[in-house]
Protein backbone atom coordinates (compact mmCIF):
# COMPACT_ATOMS: atom_id res chain seq x y z
CA UNK A 1 0.00 0.00 0.00
CA UNK A 2 2.88 2.39 0.79
CA UNK A 3 4.37 1.65 -2.61
CA UNK A 4 1.21 2.84 -4.37
CA UNK A 5 1.29 6.12 -2.45
CA UNK A 6 4.91 6.74 -3.42
CA UNK A 7 4.49 5.81 -7.10
CA UNK A 8 3.22 9.25 -8.29
CA UNK A 9 6.04 10.96 -6.39
CA UNK A 10 8.60 8.62 -7.95
CA UNK A 11 7.24 9.26 -11.45
CA UNK A 12 7.37 13.01 -10.87
CA UNK A 13 10.95 12.81 -9.58
CA UNK A 14 12.04 10.76 -12.59
CA UNK A 15 10.38 13.17 -15.01
CA UNK A 16 12.03 16.21 -13.43
CA UNK A 17 15.41 14.51 -13.19
CA UNK A 18 15.47 13.47 -16.83
CA UNK A 19 15.11 17.01 -18.17
CA UNK A 20 17.77 17.87 -20.76
CA UNK A 21 18.39 20.64 -23.33
CA UNK A 22 16.36 18.60 -25.80
CA UNK A 23 13.36 18.77 -23.48
CA UNK A 24 10.48 19.49 -25.82
CA UNK A 25 6.80 20.06 -25.97
CA UNK A 26 4.59 17.28 -27.29
CA UNK A 27 2.82 17.01 -30.62
CA UNK A 28 4.10 17.07 -34.17
CA UNK A 29 7.04 19.31 -33.37
CA UNK A 30 9.27 19.44 -30.32
CA UNK A 31 10.51 22.79 -29.08
CA UNK A 32 13.39 23.59 -26.73
CA UNK A 33 15.19 26.83 -25.80
CA UNK A 34 18.91 27.39 -25.18
CA UNK A 35 20.52 30.53 -23.73
CA UNK A 36 23.73 30.71 -25.80
CA UNK A 37 25.82 32.81 -23.40
CA UNK A 38 25.51 34.20 -19.89
CA UNK A 39 23.84 37.61 -19.75
CA UNK A 40 26.12 40.43 -18.55
CA UNK A 41 24.41 43.60 -17.37
CA UNK A 42 27.48 45.72 -16.60
CA UNK A 43 26.54 49.18 -15.33
CA UNK A 44 23.07 49.21 -16.90
CA UNK A 45 19.82 47.39 -16.37
CA UNK A 46 19.52 45.98 -19.91
CA UNK A 47 21.76 43.66 -21.90
CA UNK A 48 21.59 41.60 -25.09
CA UNK A 49 20.56 37.96 -24.74
CA UNK A 50 21.33 35.42 -27.48
CA UNK A 51 18.84 32.58 -27.53
CA UNK A 52 18.37 29.60 -29.83
CA UNK A 53 15.02 27.91 -30.28
CA UNK A 54 15.45 24.24 -31.20
CA UNK A 55 12.72 22.67 -33.32
CA UNK A 56 12.43 18.94 -33.92
CA UNK A 57 10.04 17.70 -36.62
CA UNK A 58 8.16 14.67 -35.29
CA UNK A 59 5.58 14.69 -38.09
CA UNK A 60 5.67 12.43 -41.13
CA UNK A 61 5.83 15.41 -43.50
CA UNK A 62 7.94 18.57 -43.78
CA UNK A 63 6.88 21.45 -41.54
CA UNK A 64 7.62 25.13 -42.05
CA UNK A 65 8.44 27.40 -39.11
CA UNK A 66 6.54 30.67 -39.66
CA UNK A 67 7.17 32.65 -36.47
CA UNK A 68 8.65 32.38 -33.00
CA UNK A 69 7.68 34.51 -30.02
CA UNK A 70 9.75 34.54 -26.82
CA UNK A 71 8.92 36.00 -23.44
CA UNK A 72 9.96 35.32 -19.88
CA UNK A 73 7.59 34.68 -17.05
CA UNK A 74 7.90 34.16 -13.33
CA UNK A 75 11.31 35.81 -13.10
CA UNK A 76 12.14 37.63 -9.88
CA UNK A 77 15.35 39.57 -10.55
CA UNK A 78 15.69 39.60 -14.35
CA UNK A 79 14.00 38.46 -17.55
CA UNK A 80 13.69 39.22 -21.25
CA UNK A 81 11.38 41.59 -23.05
CA UNK A 82 8.98 39.84 -25.42
CA UNK A 83 10.40 39.42 -28.91
CA UNK A 84 9.09 37.89 -32.09
CA UNK A 85 10.68 36.94 -35.38
CA UNK A 86 9.20 35.59 -38.60
CA UNK A 87 10.76 32.72 -40.50
CA UNK A 88 10.10 30.65 -43.59
CA UNK A 89 12.31 27.65 -42.83
CA UNK A 90 11.34 24.09 -43.65
CA UNK A 91 12.28 21.27 -41.29
CA UNK A 92 12.27 17.79 -42.84
CA UNK A 93 10.69 14.80 -41.02
CA UNK A 94 12.98 13.58 -38.24
CA UNK A 95 15.25 16.61 -38.60
CA UNK A 96 16.09 19.25 -35.96
CA UNK A 97 17.03 22.87 -36.62
CA UNK A 98 18.16 25.76 -34.45
CA UNK A 99 16.60 29.18 -34.92
CA UNK A 100 18.58 32.15 -33.56
CA UNK A 101 16.67 34.76 -31.60
CA UNK A 102 17.93 37.98 -30.07
CA UNK A 103 16.24 39.48 -27.06
CA UNK A 104 16.84 42.27 -24.59
CA UNK A 105 17.32 41.16 -21.01
CA UNK A 106 16.22 43.51 -18.23
CA UNK A 107 17.31 43.46 -14.59
CA UNK A 108 15.74 45.06 -11.55
CA UNK A 109 19.04 46.73 -10.64
CA UNK A 110 22.30 47.61 -12.39
CA UNK A 111 25.51 45.62 -11.97
CA UNK A 112 23.46 42.52 -11.32
CA UNK A 113 24.81 39.06 -11.94
CA UNK A 114 21.91 36.76 -12.88
CA UNK A 115 21.47 34.23 -10.10
CA UNK A 116 18.41 32.41 -11.44
CA UNK A 117 17.98 30.48 -14.69
CA UNK A 118 15.98 32.12 -17.44
CA UNK A 119 12.41 30.87 -17.48
CA UNK A 120 11.00 31.33 -20.95
CA UNK A 121 7.86 30.74 -22.96
CA UNK A 122 8.32 30.09 -26.68
CA UNK A 123 5.33 30.02 -29.01
CA UNK A 124 6.24 28.59 -32.40
CA UNK A 125 3.82 28.85 -35.34
CA UNK A 126 4.08 26.10 -37.96
CA UNK A 127 2.62 25.19 -41.30
CA UNK A 128 2.33 21.65 -42.66
CA UNK A 129 0.78 21.54 -46.11
CA UNK A 130 -2.28 23.78 -45.81
CA UNK A 131 -2.65 23.27 -42.06
CA UNK A 132 -1.35 25.71 -39.45
CA UNK A 133 -0.58 24.77 -35.85
CA UNK A 134 1.52 25.94 -32.92
CA UNK A 135 3.62 24.39 -30.18
CA UNK A 136 4.29 26.10 -26.85
CA UNK A 137 7.37 25.48 -24.72
CA UNK A 138 7.38 26.82 -21.17
CA UNK A 139 10.37 26.08 -19.02
CA UNK A 140 13.98 26.81 -18.34
CA UNK A 141 16.24 28.05 -21.11
CA UNK A 142 19.21 25.72 -20.92
CA UNK A 143 22.78 26.94 -21.10
CA UNK A 144 25.19 25.01 -23.36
Amino acid sequence: MKTLKLLPLLILALACGSSTPTSTSGGRAGVGVVLLAPVFFGSGTTAPASVEVLVENRAGQPITVRSIRLESSGMMSWGIYPSQRTFSETVAPGESKAFPMFATAAARSSRMTPNEPLTVRAVVQFEAGKERFQEIYTGRAYEP
